[in-house]
């Protein structure tokens, strides 16, 4: 019929369905092909149909089981990095500790014993690691709004449990390292006492200012800085290295020359012994707030032991924070004195010198530098009166401290 469609193109398919991989070309047509390279049949074509067939044939097709997605689990309530620190700070106390494993009620204990435990452990290195195991106010709300606790949130909880939990760990943290600082408040304030004791207690130092006024007068004779009763100290050294109008010789020099003459015990001036560099490192203010910080750690220990309740936890952190305030107390109060005494003595070697503007350690760094360049002068001297040749040039300072 006119109206049907033309019938499609047979392409010599067999009725026997390849059970290969279909090759995915574009076909032609018997007419396309007339006077091509396809019009001759490649009879001679001989295929291994039953290599083709193992080699490309389709394989079967599987049904892939539907995997069952496993139910999302609730997420910890302290999660991140924050349970990660939680967990490693448990594992280093379980390490210092020797336990295999370490619950949440056993980490508790090593909080309220400060570290008092039969292991011999690092006391310093074991409460480093108790800040860490503190929960936080927003972390304890959400501990207790419920939800699935994960170890770390259990060691959370267990330490957040302790009453004043966050007070007690400052104060632990604060008293273990107690000793070590009243140590070195102490080491620093007996420095300063003995250099203070040292420039105030030395006879010589002080006739040997009254040769450099009597000096600096005679100098300045009829001149405006002259008649003086006395001079400001912080300049002492650098004002006598004014040199000679031939530029050989310094005051200093000239002073050592005639005191060797007329007084030759001040040559020594043992009496400036004491005097170390390391008197003027710290100063006297910076000791005083040091103590003041130490006095409030103490204070608020002693405190802390007339907070403490009854229950069987309270009763080990009290036990604990006392025999700590009983082994550094003596140390305390010996600390303390000393730091008394060198407030005092900065106020009396300041008026000595009649330097309201200077600070103690000031004077102790001028005087030290002082006596330095004076031995320096006086070996100098002595070693030219044992042989004239030598040249009236001393050596170069070491650098200060």
């Amino acid at each position: 019929l006119s109206g049907c469609p033309p019938p499609l193109p047979a392409f010599g398919v067999p009725k026997d369905q390849s059970k290969t991989k279909a090759l995915h070309w574009t076909p032609l047509t018997a007419q396309h092909v007339e006077n091509t390279v396809w019009a001759t049949a490649a009879d001679d074509c001989v295929i291994d149909l039953e290599s083709l067939n193992t080699e490309f044939g389709n394989k079967a097709v599987v049904k892939k089981e539907e995997t069952k997605t496993k139910p999302k689990e609730k997420e910890a309530v302290v999660g991140g990095k924050r349970a990660t620190n939680v967990e490693i700070a448990v594992s280093k106390v379980r390490k210092a500790l020797e336990l295999k494993k370490i619950m949440p009620e056993e980490v508790r204990l090593v909080v309220v014993s400060m570290g008092n435990l039969p292991a011999p452990v690092d006391k310093q290195e074991l409460v480093s690691l108790l800040p860490t195991l503190v929960p936080t106010e927003e972390e304890m709300k959400a501990l207790a709004s419920g939800g699935q606790r994960t170890f770390p949130d259990e060691v959370l909880a267990a330490v957040g449990g302790i009453e004043r939990c966050g007070d007690k760990v400052q104060v632990i943290d604060g008293m273990l390292q107690f000793r070590e600082n009243v140590e070195r408040v102490a080491r620093d304030a007996a420095m300063l006492k003995g250099g203070i004791e040292a420039v105030l207690g030395s006879a010589g130092f002080k006739k040997i200012l009254q040769w450099v006024l009597k000096l600096g007068n005679e100098m300045n004779k009829g001149k405006r800085l002259g008649n003086a009763a006395g001079f400001k100290i912080d300049n002492l050294t650098s004002m006598l290295e004014l040199k000679s109008a031939d530029g050989k010789k310094n005051l200093l020099q000239f002073l050592v020359s005639n005191v060797a003459v007329n007084d030759p015990m001040l040559l020594s001036l043992d009496c400036l012994d004491g005097l170390k560099p390391d008197c003027f490192k710290c100063t006297v203010a910076a000791v005083g707030e040091e103590m003041q910080k130490l006095a409030k750690t103490y204070n608020k220990a002693k405190a802390e032991v007339g907070l403490c309740g009854v229950s069987e936890v309270e009763c080990i952190f009290k036990r604990a924070l006392c025999a700590e305030i009983e082994r550094v107390t003596s140390q305390y109060l010996e600390a303390r004195q000393v730091v008394t005494d060198i407030e005092k003595l900065g106020g009396e070697i300041v008026r000595y010198f009649g330097s309201p503007g200077l600070k103690p350690e000031d004077i102790l760094k001028e005087v030290h530098t002082f006596k330095h360049k004076y031995h320096q002068h006086v070996a100098l001297h002595q070693r030219t009166q044992k042989d004239p040749t030598t040249p009236q040039t001393p050596p170069p300072p070491p650098p200060p401290p």
